[in-house]
């Protein structure tokens, strides 16, 4: 009755939407486990976030949020695909992963999320190491992108890595082709081929990530923490997509 009383039963609505499908993980994918920001990446930068599944992309729940990030939808269908558009279209920024819309309902590795924007997805096999032996691509931005303006024309080791709490190391990335009238390029890999592709559309923008260049996280008691650097680059980045700071402190969970 006192909450009621002070008008505190509902939390703003956050900027963040996190897109976790239950369906991937019903159907024993770890890449929602794996690449959750909302289990303390998002924190680490001071945002609040709220989640939403797929059936969200197509009842119009998802219109309410600014901007969706994935972390783990590797399977879509041609319906819930138009969806992504329909919200990009109505203003709104999604952020996709190297792995999402991997998979149709019917075949496997034909990548139909990327193909419905215009690009086409080649695996990238990362060759280098760390003193850490985390697999690393040199990605170079460019000089006119403004996702990350301290990164301007400036190359980085660009592979994202997670280390669950098996100490199991997980990483990829992909490259992308498509016309420019498609994807402007915000990275590219040394092969040429974008790290990173950004499609305008309608009053919104598809982002779609070759690799998740500014998660370096590792699971601690649960919650995944990054890397120090790479989260400078997090909380940069969504800066940049207009989602400001909820709290500057640290170690909130």
């Amino acid at each position: 009755q006192l909450i009621h009383c002070i008008g505190k039963m509902t939390l703003p609505t956050p900027p963040i939407a996190v897109l976790r499908s239950t369906r991937a993980t019903r159907l024993g994918f770890e890449e929602p486990w794996n690449w959750d920001i909302a289990r303390g990446a998002l924190q680490g930068v001071g945002r609040n976030f709220a989640y939403i599944e797929v059936p969200d992309l197509l009842n119009g729940t998802a219109d309410q949020f600014p901007v969706i990030i994935d972390d783990g939808t590797v399977l879509l269908t041609d319906e819930e695909i138009e969806g992504i558009q329909r919200y990009v279209r109505r203003g709104g920024t999604f952020v996709a992963q190297h792995h999402t819309g991997r998979h149709s309902s019917s075949q496997a590795d034909s990548w139909p999320l990327a193909r419905a924007w215009g690009l086409k997805v080649t695996p990238k096999w990362m060759t280098d190491e760390s003193v850490h032996r985390w697999p690393l691509a040199k990605m170079t931005f460019s000089a006119d992108q403004d996702l990350l303006p301290s990164l301007r024309g400036q190359a980085i080791e660009g592979s994202g890595v997670c280390v669950d709490y098996l100490a199991h190391e997980h990483s990829g990335g992909i490259g992308l082709t498509g016309s420019a009238a498609s994807a402007t390029p915000v990275a590219k890999w040394d092969d040429g081929s974008m790290a990173i592709a950004q499609v305008r559309a309608g009053r919104g923008r598809f982002i779609l990530l070759g690799t998740p260049f500014y998660l370096r996280m590792k699971d601690v008691a649960g919650v995944w923490v990054n890397d120090e650097r790479r989260n400078a680059w997090l909380d940069e980045f969504l800066g940049a997509l207009g989602v400001p700071r909820d709290s500057w402190a640290q170690g909130v969970w």
